[in-house]
């Protein structure tokens, strides 16, 4: 557990699921009993040298998860979202990411009391998915895709389920007048 820096805390820009806020290098938001299976998928991660993902530091005095801060732009909570979400090469980057994640998290195998935000248990067969890679989640730097944050929705699904999500939220395949106020137009 980690106690309080007594740094400044600054509210970040999003986060529907009850917000966060950054103190230095850090990011601060409400851990769930969902916690422990995160931060150990996101220790795995590392591990196996996935790069734009943020790495757990344990709990702080608060009660709160404490993740280092992924330095970068992200959508927040403007719409329509910035051109860059809709950029060609955008979808090349958030692919060859996915694909990166999916290869790192294949070798996971949480333990079987692991609990999950959205339910489900790992089986054999299953990955941990990401369940959130949106442009909401995504951090851009230098024109480039850092990585992805928001890692609660993680749990077991098919590899197929979190490709789908993921083409889902960045490709206008949802109702016009959603894809319109994110910015797709085209």
């Amino acid at each position: 557990m980690l106690a309080h820096t007594g740094g400044v805390e600054i509210r970040l820009d999003g986060g529907n699921a009850g917000g966060a806020v950054r103190v230095g290098n850090t990011v601060r938001r409400g851990a769930g009993p969902w916690t422990p299976a995160v931060h150990g998928l996101l220790e795995h991660l590392a591990d196996r040298g996935l790069a734009g993902i943020p790495r757990p530091m344990g709990v702080d005095g608060q009660g709160r998860e404490v993740l280092t801060f992924l330095e970068g732009q992200t959508v927040g909570s403007a719409k329509p979202w910035p051109g860059w979400v809709h950029a060609d090469d955008t979808l090349v980057q958030v692919a060859r990411w996915l694909r990166s994640f999916h290869q790192a998290v294949a070798s996971f195998a949480p333990p079987a009391e692991a609990i999950w935000r959205m339910g489900g248990q790992w089986t054999p067969g299953l990955i941990v998915g990401h369940n959130d890679a949106a442009p909401y989640n995504a951090v851009w730097r230098d024109g480039a895709l850092a990585g992805f944050i928001d890692w609660d929705m993680a749990g077991p699904v098919p590899v197929a389920w979190d490709v789908a999500f993921t083409a889902f939220s960045w490709v206008p395949l949802h109702a016009r007048h959603v894809v319109a106020e994110e910015g797709f137009t085209d």
